[in-house]
């Protein structure tokens, strides 16, 4: 792990400077720059951030883009050796409202530029594909949902069809889409699979019904990546109490191949999914399933459970996250994001209801897996809505995305996006609390050739200091063994080797970033 950058912030503006190349103290020091343009002023909330996504590498010049949703339109923004936040590309009036949907969907048409599908509305989703200057305007390609039940029609609990990147399922060489809408058959759901190919179309090529019993079918889907190693790839459809898995092959499947059920009572359990991702690292994809209201330790605190894949993969759940706090909700959505610290593990990202966001590594086992939390850069802004973007300045670190709407920097609930970059380490992340105290505590400047500090346990676990560099190298690590709730540590650490310099002590606790200390190194 190395350190969490801000990179930029993109908002409704009409010029910014570009990336940093430097990094900055997330929680206290974001880059924040607000320029609204004249038109906007004075308008009614545009919610901008609530909808985004990377969409791939839409140009063709080799570095991954992104789009956010404004009104009933998008802006598309192109990556670069030095990105910045001025929109490059814009998409006209969405028929049926205002963008809830948006995701990259891979190369669908096989001609090696990224393709995106935006959806809007109550119905509809349009389909984008790239080319050598942009994509066009206008979709190539429209769906259109049925009507929901009329027992709904006009209901506020009506939500939009979702989609997703499907990968190639049935392995013909194109990238394919899944469209779920859990609002039909009165709110049992369904979905179907568009496949790609040279000149693909708006006719789905495989329905998926709900399985008997579903209820809101739909409510969530994710790619899944290839989770039992046969060279396709599968999908994963979250529903109200299950989720839902269907394997890819030359032939597709409507029945589900895999039905994963909370293994303790459910309250929305399948609300969020996420996959694609190999979380630890043993060459199988993984899913990710939350249930973001599930009554643990804490009333709505919220549950995230793993399933690791496999050839034989099974729905035994392999990895529990607890909630943290009342109402906290997490999992309110999830998100894959590679490999963000390339450290060979899978890692994903997931909302709260606390204006935060939750940044999982993956590792070998449960007991490897940590959690950042990166919190909201102002209050009341809905920070939360999260996806990942790709290597945007191709530098060979992913980024991703967190959406603001109901920031008012520039307007009334005009909103605002946040890029962070995939180059991440704990000297700037804020954790949950801890009991009021000094939790790690070094004496500076440090003189003597040892490490001195005072450590604390705020509750019992078993606890670690690492050293990291200013450039996020990870330099030594010191196992503290098990310590219990308020012992206390006057530690001499013997560090002999260090040159003059600024570093970093982080504390673990049960591989949880407690507490991080500036240390300042005299020789």
């Amino acid at each position: 792990m190395s350190l969490l950058r801000t990179k930029v912030w993109i908002g409704l503006n009409s010029g910014l400077m570009g990336l940093l190349s430097s990094a900055c103290a997330l929680a206290a020091d974001p880059t924040l720059l607000i320029a609204p343009t004249g038109s906007q002023t004075g308008t009614y909330g545009l919610y901008y951030g609530l909808t985004l996504s990377g969409t791939g590498d839409v140009n063709g010049d080799g570095f991954g883009d992104f789009g956010v949703g404004v009104g009933r339109g998008a802006w598309i923004y192109f990556g670069g050796v030095s990105p910045d936040s001025h929109p490059d590309h814009s998409l006209g009036n969405f028929p049926d409202g205002s963008a809830n949907v948006m995701h990259g969907v891979g190369d669908m048409n096989g001609d090696g530029f990224g393709d995106f599908v935006v959806g809007a509305g109550t119905t509809w989703h349009g389909f984008y594909f790239g080319g050598p200057s942009s994509p066009s305007s206008q979709p190539q390609i429209e769906t259109w949902s049925y009507p929901v039940s009329p027992n709904y029609a006009g209901s506020s609990n009506v939500f939009p069809p979702n989609s997703a990147a499907a990968g190639d399922m049935n392995g013909d060489g194109y990238d394919d889409v899944v469209i779920v809408d859990k609002e039909s058959n009165s709110r049992a759901g369904r979905g179907y699979v568009l496949l790609g190919g040279a000149s693909p179309d708006a006719v789905a090529d495989k329905s998926l019904p709900a399985p008997p019993g579903a209820y809101l079918f739909g409510r969530s889907v994710a790619g899944a990546g290839d989770l039992n190693g046969d060279g396709y790839d599968d999908v994963i459809v979250g529903g109200n109490f299950h989720a839902y898995i269907f394997f890819g092959g030359t032939v597709l499947d409507s029945i589900p191949n895999l039905t994963l059920t909370e293994p303790s009572p459910s309250s929305v359990f399948g609300a969020a999914v996420a996959g694609g991702i190999d979380v630890n690292g043993d060459g199988y994809d993984d899913v990710v399933v939350a249930d973001p209201f599930f009554n643990g330790g804490y009333e709505d605190g919220g549950q995230i459970y793993v399933y690791f894949g496999g050839a034989n993969m099974n729905s035994v759940v392999d990895v529990v996250l607890v909630g943290g706090s009342t109402y906290a909700e997490w999992g309110t959505r999830l998100a894959e994001l590679g490999d963000l610290d390339g450290d060979g593990f899978g890692d994903f990202i997931a909302g709260t209801a606390t204006n935060r966001v939750l940044l999982y590594h993956g590792g070998p086992d449960a007991t490897a897996i940590s959690r950042q939390v990166i919190p909201q850069q102002e209050p009341g802004e809905d920070f939360g809505h999260i996806a990942w973007a790709g290597d945007l300045n191709g530098d060979g670190n992913a980024e991703f995305l967190v959406g603001a709407p109901l920031n008012d920097a520039t307007g009334p609930d005009f909103g605002r996006a946040y890029v962070f970059t995939g180059y991440v380490s704990p000297v700037a992340i804020a954790d949950d609390p801890v009991p009021p105290g000094l939790i790690l505590v070094a004496r500076n400047p440090q003189t003597s050739g040892y490490l001195d500090l005072s450590v604390t346990a705020p509750r019992g676990g078993a606890t670690r200091l690492d050293l990291f560099d200013v450039a996020g190298r990870r330099l030594t690590r010191l196992d503290l063994g098990n310590m219990n709730a308020g012992e206390r540590h006057e530690i001499r650490w013997p560090l002999q080797t260090l040159v003059s310099g600024t570093y970093f002590v982080l504390l673990q606790l049960d591989h949880t970033i407690i507490a991080t200390s500036r240390v300042v190194f005299v020789r």
